[in-house]
């Protein structure tokens, strides 16, 4: 059964794991990529070093509700627990947020499928399942797939020499539909949208996170009718393994490969202090991306700051110590806005795109 108490220790691995979607310097055509049994399990043996495994989602529904879930796993050395991260916002309505460990987590050997108390999430290479039962908020969630799981190059991010320190990703659901009910606080309503969701296993120092991370999803229709979805993903290695960049932009239109690179401008701006927040952030992530004639270029606007997650300030006294001691103070930044921008194809028409979802900036203070 879940306990209403953060095991904020987890967490660290979202910092470390969210950055590993960057691989090889040339990846296949997305459309032709293929993931077996184990890529969407991850059951990667333990080494010495922090190991971390999550399952993450995040959903942009019809009636403007963003829903947030990752599922995650962690041990270092004779240490370890499962927790669980849901927020999910609605117009006009305080955010629905639940950081919590979880006791009983039962994994098949043999398939993606995790229990924990009444709640089950599992999936396969057409979609998943969410069927939470949590203290003032459920959910019963189908996600169909409309793009093939996909994985950046082999997966991996070597980031020593020795192999033993990476990051590794799976994609399960790039674009997924998504039907079923959400109840919060008590309000039952249908739940109609879009979602993308990932896999993924890091394991590295724990002094050695990545400094900085940009991510954003959104989804919407164009004006087409046709349903389209965005995913950029940001950052760079520690400086003990060389700064290097780690990027990825996914594209996709309908059932529609348009784009799954690494090699796109990014910036980052308006950099400025909110309210709550310690840090000041960037509210604008712009990019281009050229390649065979197509030009994909826009901007996500950050249009409010839903949720910090300062993790180190949740940690019972011992393990701050120890924490602070091997790491600085890492935030989370939960963001929702929207982007605005254009494809351009070889032939000059342009297609305008104006769609909402959720972002995430992450720093070590």
């Amino acid at each position: 059964m879940l306990r209403p108490r953060m095991c904020a220790l987890a967490l660290l691995l979202i910092l470390l794991g969210a950055a590993g979607s960057g691989a090889a310097p040339q990846w296949p055509p997305p459309a032709e990529v293929t993931l077996s049994d184990e890529e969407l399990l991850l059951d990667d043996p333990y080494n010495n070093y922090f190991r971390s495994r999550f399952w993450f989602f995040s959903a942009a529904l019809s009636d403007g509700t963003f829903l947030t879930v990752s599922l995650f796993q962690w041990r270092y050395g004779l240490l370890g627990d499962a927790g669980l991260f849901v927020l999910c916002s609605e117009p006009g309505a305080e955010a629905y947020v639940l950081e919590t460990k979880i006791d009983g987590l039962e994994i098949a050997g043999d398939r993606l499928r995790y229990r924990f108390g009444e709640s089950v999430v599992e999936g396969t290479r057409e979609g998943a399942r969410l069927r939470l039962r949590l203290p003032g908020f459920s959910c019963d969630l189908d996600l169909r797939n409309l793009l093939n799981p996909w994985k950046p190059g082999d997966g991996y991010v070597r980031l020593n020499r020795r192999g033993d320190a990476y990051t590794r990703l799976s994609i399960t659901s790039p674009f997924a539909e998504v039907t079923g009910s959400l109840e919060v606080n008590g309000r039952l309503r249908p739940a109609e949208g879009w979602c993308y969701a990932d896999r993924g296993v890091v394991t590295s120092p724990m002094s050695r996170i990545n400094p900085e991370q940009f991510s954003f999803r959104v989804f919407g229709s164009a004006g087409e009718g046709e349903p389209w979805m965005l995913s950029l993903s940001e950052s760079a290695t520690h400086r003990a393994y060389g700064s290097r960049r780690v990027a990825t932009l996914l594209a996709a239109r309908g059932g529609e490969w348009l784009a799954a690179t690494e090699e796109y401008e990014f910036r980052a701006g308006e950099h400025r202090r909110e309210e709550g927040a310690p840090l000041a952030f960037p509210h604008r992530f712009r990019f281009v991306a050229r390649e065979g004639g197509r030009t994909l270029e826009g901007e996500f606007v950050v249009s409010r700051l839903v949720y910090l997650n300062d993790i180190l300030s949740r940690l019972p006294p011992p393990f701050r110590a120890v924490a602070e001691a091997l790491i600085r103070r890492p935030l989370i930044y939960r963001l929702e806005g929207d982007f605005r921008g254009f494809l351009e194809e070889a032939d000059g028409s342009r297609v305008f795109l104006e769609l909402r979802g959720q972002g995430e900036y992450q720093v070590m203070r």
